[in-house]
């Protein structure tokens, strides 16, 4: 009893499952959806003939096909294809095209949807081209719109985006916007823009073209430095890969004669030609994710490597503090030099004595007498 009884609860839960897988793969099948639309040609003139360029999708890959019906001045004429003839209709009638698109299995088919064009009319501004960047793209990395309108002024007009991921046109606002988030972004996705003029995108509508994106790009650990032994100099680089992609360094730039080593570049300046040379140093891994690094150097007449952009500076020479400025100092009095000492007088010589040799003497003069002479 209790396997019989657990045998029927299994076919039972089956029967549920496989009940509500075919509920849940009907409702799963959705309907085309128009992508663009666009009058060719943009300006029509009375008499000339007129089509309407219908582009859609069915996310279930199911075969569809446009209806068209066409009225002029609100009034329904003969036609159910894509082209409608003008002639015989004035200048400034209204031509409207209805179309829908059906999908040929189920007969099932979208609401109908109008566009007019007026004959005569100048045609409506439109936009040269649409491309999105960074090219190429990296996992992770933000991207955005790159609008080109040609000769026409970005106020002309009012645009509305829609990114698709994969091929599979993203819901939420956030898929709705200039820029797109790079947290959506994975390796190996396939990312497309779908610029339109209108909100519910059934106007006129510009596509840019699929980038596949790539992974992390490769990234300089340090930046690339030089080093110089006598006239070798060396052009040493780290980069590493966050994906673990095989990653290929190139320059760009160098002097001939630049050979490459293991994290870096060498060249002998015996024999290169003197000038600036500005260097690119590139990393870019296998799935085509780069980045790049700048590196300057001067070889000048006598061969000798200079580094730029590091010069060497001059240094100022050092002055010394300020002082005062001070009196001259006068010169110390010098001593007077000593007098010569005074030479001894020169000894006169005794005169000889006279008669005999008795020395003479001046006899004395006779004292003077009182009273006078007689």
């Amino acid at each position: 009893m209790k396997i019989c009884r657990s045998l029927a609860v299994g076919l039972l839960v089956a029967a549920v499952l496989v009940a509500s897988g075919c509920s849940k793969l009907k409702q799963s099948n959705r309907l085309p959806e128009v992508k663009s639309f666009r009058f060719e040609p943009a300006a029509v003139m009375p008499g000339d003939s007129v089509t309407a360029v219908v582009t859609g999708t069915d996310k279930d890959s199911d075969q569809f096909e446009v209806e068209y019906e066409w009225q002029v001045d609100g009034k329904k004429v003969p036609g159910t294809t894509e082209k409608l003839q003008t002639t015989g209709y004035p200048e400034g009638a209204r031509v409207t095209v209805r179309f829908r698109l059906k999908e040929v299995t189920s007969g099932r088919f979208t609401d109908w949807i109008e566009k007019t064009i007026v004959l005569g009319a100048t045609a409506p501004p439109t936009l040269k081209g649409v491309t999105i960047e960074p090219i190429p793209l990296g996992a992770g990395q933000d991207v955005k719109a790159v609008i080109d309108y040609g000769d026409n002024n970005s106020s002309d007009f009012t645009l509305y985006y829609k990114w698709s991921i994969n091929g599979q046109e993203m819901e939420g606002d956030q898929y709705h916007n200039e820029t797109l988030d790079g947290k959506y972004i994975r390796k190996g996705d396939t990312v497309q823009l779908t610029v339109g003029d209108s909100e519910d995108f059934t106007g006129m509508n510009w596509q840019s073209p699929t980038v596949t994106a790539s992974g992390h790009p490769p990234v300089f650990s340090t930046e690339p430095y030089i080093e110089t032994e006598g006239k070798v100099v060396y052009i040493r680089y780290e980069v590493e890969d966050p994906d673990g992609d095989e990653v290929k360094v190139s320059i760009s730039g160098a002097p001939a004669g630049t050979t490459q080593e293991k994290n870096a570049f060498r060249l002998n300046l015996q024999g290169a030609a003197p000038g600036e040379y500005n260097m690119t140093i590139t990393a870019v891994d296998d799935t085509g994710a780069g980045a790049s690094y700048e590196v300057n150097l001067t070889v000048p007449e006598s061969g000798a490597p200079a580094v730029q952009p590091v010069q060497p500076t001059e240094q100022p020479t050092e002055q010394p503090a300020y002082q005062p400025e001070q009196p001259a100092a006068q010169p110390a009095a010098q001593p007077a030099p000593p007098e010569p000492p005074a030479e001894p007088p020169a000894e006169q010589p005794t005169p000889p004595p006279p008669y005999g040799g008795m020395p003479y003497s001046q006899p004395a003069a006779p004292a003077p007498t009182a009273g006078g002479s007689e």
